[in-house]
């Protein structure tokens, strides 16, 4: 299960991470995205609050995809911890 978990983890931080890039680019342009490849982790929690704002809604596709990735972290991370 760790195993499947590790991929799941992997991909879907793969996926995130060009997702923010996209984002980054299409709501502030080159710069920004720049940016946000450099610091990836403070970019998630930026573009959060920025979708936030743009959509009013707090628990939006972007919020919600975050929300997963971590929880999938810790969810490893307690797995590895128990065996």
């Amino acid at each position: 299960m760790t195993r499947y978990l590790l991929i799941i983890f992997q991909f879907g931080g793969a996926l995130l991470y060009v997702y923010t890039l996209w984002l980054a680019f299409t709501l502030s342009g080159l710069l920004a995205t720049i940016i946000s490849a450099v610091l990836p982790g403070i970019a998630n929690l930026y573009w959060i609050f920025q979708m936030w704002s743009v959509t009013g809604d707090l628990f939006n596709f972007y919020t919600v995809a975050n929300a997963v990735w971590l929880g999938t972290l810790a969810f490893k991370i307690f797995l590895l911890k128990s065996s």
